[in-house]
Formats: structure tokens, sequence, C-alpha cells
């Protein structure tokens, strides 16, 4: 059997599954189990398979027939052109959140020596990405991070290592282990799917990705209100908060903003056309 019909079976087993773009997982799965590049792949496609990377390539697939995440069974997701390793503990990187992140790169540049917090900072791809930003702008730079799970913590701490950012991390709900301190921004991408909703998603998400980073309480709003209030303890003068919000949460997250005192409460659409990002100053 070829590295091609390999491929193809892998394909038609995950389409069996109703595994979203199967042809890109079975695809990726061959180069992990491989370790060829795309252009490796290309290259020997149609080249007789090792039985070793059969077999792997048989065991990648029924996992992700599963309904394993792509990113668990190959440990790493790209984010902002950085690699986060993922497993169980963290929710996955995504797309939706780079439009967040590049509309923080945009406010963080108003600010010498930037003061930065990230709240439920999970994989910590969101703390790391800023690091990273403002270094690159020869600026000095202090980032903080918070998460409620150990484990998360645990993961993001690999990443700062492997990313060289340096972080400072805490465990701790919301502002609870922050004491006084003050930011220049606060950014947050907190649980915000409404309860009820979240048995509904994916398995990919339900089944494999921590619960208490979904869940939002029952009309998804709960830490929007809690961090924008406490937020108002923890920010500089005209320091922003900005938050990652659902694809129908804007009208909601900018009363609870604008409740709070922040003034220029601006929603902000991802590249699909979805409601996504929320910040305002205060």
């Amino acid at each position: 059997m070829t590295y091609f019909e390999a491929v193809k079976n892998g394909i038609q087993k995950l389409e069996a599954a109703l595994v979203p773009n199967a042809h890109f997982d079975a695809e990726e799965l061959m180069l992990f189990v491989t370790d060829f590049s795309k252009s490796d792949y290309l290259l020997h496609k149609m080249d007789e398979a090792k039985e070793e990377h059969l077999k792997s390539y048989e065991q990648v697939i029924s996992k992700r027939c599963d309904r394993i995440p792509l990113q668990h069974i190959i440990g790493v997701q790209d984010f902002m052109g950085r690699l986060f390793e993922v497993n169980e503990d963290v929710l996955c990187p995504r797309l939706d959140t780079e439009s967040v992140v590049e509309k923080a790169y945009d406010l963080i540049d108003a600010y010498e020596n930037p003061e930065i917090l990230d709240l439920c900072t999970g994989s910590g791809c969101i703390a790391i990405s800023l690091y990273h930003h403002v270094k690159d702008q020869k600026k000095k730079v202090k980032v903080w991070a918070v998460d409620a799970s150990e484990k998360a913590l645990n993961v993001a701490k690999k990443n700062a290592l492997n990313n060289r950012a340096y972080i400072e991390f805490f465990l701790g709900d919301l502002f609870e282990p922050i004491a006084e301190e003050r930011f220049d921004m606060i950014i947050s991408n907190p649980p915000y799917i409404p309860s009820k909703v979240v048995d509904g998603l994916m398995p990919e998400v339900k089944d494999h990705e921590p619960r208490m980073a979904l869940d939002g309480a029952e009309d998804g709003l709960k830490f929007y209100r809690e961090i924008s209030k406490e937020a108002k303890a923890h920010l500089k003068e005209n320091g922003v908060l900005i938050f990652e919000i659902g694809f129908n949460q804007g009208k909601d997250v900018e009363t609870i903003m604008k409740n709070c005192g922040y003034f220029d409460v601006t929603i902000q659409k991802d590249l699909a056309g979805n409601d996504r990002i929320a910040f305002g100053h205060l």
C-alpha cells in the first residue's frame, strides 16, 4: 500500500465516523506518524508505505474516529505562528481567538512598557503571544496569567518555556491571587457558552475539552459580569479591558461593560463576520 492509498483509506474511515474536515485530518495524521513535511509527502506519496508507518497511522485514525481532537493526537496547535502544546486539560487555541489577539496587539501598542494580565489563560497562548509582540517592539513588558486549573497552568508554563516567554503564572479564581496589582491591559477568553448548550457541542469539544473552560453558567455571561466589575480595581488610568465573546453576545457584553463604567466600548467581528471582540477603556 502506498502512502497515498493509506491516506485515501483514512479519509473514508473518518468520513464514515462523521469527522469534520476528514481530508485535512487524514493528511495531517500521516504527516504526524511519518514526520514528513507536506513537500515530503507530495514527493513520497506514491512510495510503498513502511509497515511501522501504516500501523501507527491505523492507530491515530482510530483515535480520530473516536472524535479525539486532532490537536490532542498530534499534541500541538499552531497559534499566531507559534506552536503550543495542548491536551485534555486546556482548550485548543482557535483561529477565532487570533482575531482577539490581533486587536490586543493594536491596543497595547499605545502603552510604553505595558503591564498585562491574562485571565483564564488556559494553554497560555494569549499571554505568550502578547509577551512576544511587545518584546518585538523593543519595549519592556510584564505579563501575568491566571487560571483556576492547576493542570491548565502546568500546560501554560510548559508552553511559556518552549516559546521562551517570561510569564508570571498564578493559580486562583480570576483576580483572587492578584492583590492590589494594576495593569494597562486585562484580557480574557473566559468560559462563555451557556450551560444548556455545552452538552450539544461537537464530541471533540464536549467530551475532550475541560468543561470549566467552556461553561459560562446559565446565560453564558457570568464571567463578563464578574470580570468587568472586578477589573476596575486592577486597571490603570486609561487601561483597557478586552474580551473574546460568543458570536451572539455583542450587545449583552457591550451593555455589561458600559454599565460598569467603561467608555468607548466597541464590539468587533472576526473574519467569519461574527461578533468576537469586546473592549473598552476605564
